[in-house]
């Protein structure tokens, strides 16, 4: 990518198991290809790598194929996410954080340890998630999370593809949900600053919330910059 600033850069994350739909969702969240790029998964090839590597190699963990996730992040950040963003451009990046972490947790990783791998990841300005129809979701095979599927050791009595791909779908819906009340939030903050009100304040004026609720009661009313891995050549399209 190059050429002149283009105006406000940002960062967009799209995460989701649906390689296609994601690559659509980023698509469509760049607009016209001069705005700025697409960064995917597998920018550095590692994958590719792994993807051609011969049967000695044995078959990567979860945690393994998440190191590698993190290693190519830093390199898509190092060369293709802060360069964009430098020069005023706008940075789809399809997947981002959010869609390894759910598989992560859907194979049983802690959160913790999940959250302080991806700690250098700079948080994104949007965050966009596709859910895949129940029935398309069973049968991703492409994207970052197909790719796992078909190679990582799965534990003694953990999960088959299908109850992982669930699970990551399970985990990415909560992040979505998850972001909309952060999304939220911040919009409260927003009008806070505005008209110096406290936020509980603003909550209760717009919910019309009694003022025996005020913490006294028991409980309240309710473009692209590199092609995919090899074998198929194009798995993440």
């Amino acid at each position: 990518m190059n050429g002149a600033r283009r105006g406000k850069p940002a960062l967009i994350a799209v995460d989701g198991v649906d390689a296609t739909a994601v690559l659509a969702e980023a698509r469509a969240a760049l607009g016209t290809p001069g705005r700025g790029g697409i960064s995917r998964w597998d920018a550095s090839g590692v994958f590719q790598d792994l993807a051609v590597a011969d049967a000695g190699a044995g078959a990567p963990s979860a945690r393994t194929l998440l190191l590698l996730y993190a290693a190519d992040l830093a390199f898509r950040l190092r060369w293709e996410i802060r360069p964009a963003l430098a020069e005023g451009r706008a940075v789809i990046a399809a997947p981002y954080v959010e869609t390894a972490i759910a598989l992560g947790r859907s194979v049983g990783l802690k959160a913790g340890w999940l959250t302080a791998l991806f700690r250098f990841a700079p948080r994104p300005a949007e965050r966009r998630f596709v859910h895949p129809r129940h029935t398309r979701a069973l049968t991703v095979k492409d994207g970052f999370v197909g790719f796992a599927c078909d190679r990582m050791v799965i534990g003694p009595g953990i999960r088959t593809r299908r109850q992982i791909t669930e699970r990551t779908v399970a985990h990415l819906r909560r992040s979505a949900q998850g972001a909309i009340v952060l999304g939220e939030l911040a919009q409260l903050r927003e009008l806070e600053r505005a008209q110096h009100e406290p936020v509980a304040t603003i909550l209760r004026a717009v919910l019309d919330v009694p003022e025996k609720w005020n913490g006294r009661a028991s409980s309240p009313p309710p473009g692209s910059f590199r092609q995919p891995p090899g074998s198929p050549p194009d798995r993440r399209q």
